[in-house]
């Protein structure tokens, strides 16, 4: 791996575990939403203070060049981000709507007791 690709993902890395410590910690990001953030974070210091498991997982799927492994690391942790974002999503709005549900039956209810 090249040493300003290693020394550029270390930083990103670094950058992005205390800016997503520092909004757990301001509580402007709760904790269950974070842990995908802390994790990926720290992939990428990992894998760029041991640039070896780049060029051995680079090796296992057959890319040549081990920055593009890294890449496809990249990727696949937003992937992973952007579904449980989606998933809780989605829970959110199956909440909101059996909740505007249940306020229009109560209204309608008490529209007819009176």
């Amino acid at each position: 791996m090249n040493v300003r690709l290693q020394i550029s993902i270390l930083l990103i890395g670094f950058i992005l575990l205390t800016t997503i410590l520092k909004m757990v910690q301001k509580t402007k990001l709760e904790l269950k939403y974070s842990i995908l953030w802390i994790v990926s974070s720290v992939m990428f210091i990992i894998i760029a203070a041991f640039p070896a498991i780049t060029d051995w997982f680079a090796s296992l799927i057959g890319i040549i060049e081990p920055a593009n492994a890294v890449f496809l690391v990249l990727i696949l942790f937003e992937l992973g981000i952007n579904l449980n974002l989606t998933i809780t999503i989605s829970k959110q709005t199956n909440k909101v709507k059996n909740m505007a549900q249940y306020i229009a039956l109560m209204e309608n209810q008490n529209r007819e007791k009176s």
